[in-house]
């Protein structure tokens, strides 16, 4: 699979934003509050094709992104994970988690109970992270 940037626009409703280095998507199931998907705006199949010179500021941008939401939706812990199994453009799943939640003390697969938020549910949360989100550009 291609990377396309232009499938990250303000149109799409799961869209938060953007920052120097990264877009960032609401993941469509929100078993797990604030679940985001941050994507560099660097064509990278994983870490090892990253410019070495962007690799830094990127872990700094997932990692400030991360705090922000642990922080917003008050998260007991942060899941990070970078597979690129299924789409090959490098990719984190940003996942808060919360003391029992369905997999509590697990990895967050397989989700035991899967849940798209309603259309107020989805803006709500989009724009609760997108706040944290301006301090980034």
């Amino acid at each position: 699979m291609k990377f396309d940037p232009t499938i990250f626009s303000n149109d799409d409703p799961w869209f938060i934003g953007e920052t120097k280095l990264s877009y960032l998507i609401l993941n469509f199931d929100q078993c797990y509050p604030g679940r985001s998907i941050l994507v560099p705006k660097a064509e990278a199949s994983d870490m090892e094709s990253l410019d070495p010179d962007d690799v830094g500021p990127l872990m700094l941008e997932v990692a400030q992104i991360g705090r922000h939401i642990k922080s917003e939706f008050k998260a007991d812990r942060m899941n990070y994970a970078t597979l690129g199994n299924v789409v090959a453009q490098l990719h984190w799943h940003i996942i808060p988690r919360y003391a029992g939640d369905p997999n509590w003390g697990a990895p967050p697969w397989p989700v035991r109970d899967p849940r798209t938020p309603s259309d107020d549910e989805r803006r709500s949360t989009v724009e609760r992270i997108r706040k944290g989100l301006m301090a980034l550009r």
